[in-house]
């Protein structure tokens, strides 16, 4: 006597298909985590099959460095004068400096005061 199985509707057990890309980042410094993901449908469980074993969803630690810290802008020195505009009869020197001492990074402000400077000179008359 002959015996028929029918293999349509054997137990088949589940296997993990390929794992998605990692996600980004949940943070630009200071450790955040991005995660990556695999369905269990390369086959799916059918019929009674065993579920997929192992880890569906993988966490891995990213962008550990510290954050930069906020800087104030600092003045540089001043400049030299510059030359009179005039040997006499009420003349004008100015001089300048520079936000650089240090600039401002990360969202520092930048410096507070003037950035240049004007002063009479020679004032006495021709």
């Amino acid at each position: 006597m002959l015996e028929f199985v029918n293999t349509a509707y054997s137990p088949r057990d589940g296997s993990w298909g390929k794992w998605s890309q990692w996600t980004e980042c949940s943070r630009f410094c200071n450790g955040g985590t991005r995660m990556r993901y695999r369905l269990c449908d390369s086959p799916s469980p059918r019929y009674g099959g065993k579920e997929c074993h192992g880890e569906r969803i993988l966490e891995q630690e990213c962008n550990t460095d510290p954050c930069p810290v906020s800087r104030d802008g600092g003045w540089g020195p001043w400049s030299a004068w510059t030359n009179c505009t005039r040997a006499c009869d009420k003349g004008e020197r100015q001089r300048h400096r520079h936000c650089d001492n240090p600039a401002p990074s990360y969202g520092g402000h930048s410096c507070r005061g003037e950035k240049q400077q004007r002063s009479a000179c020679n004032t006495q008359p021709c």
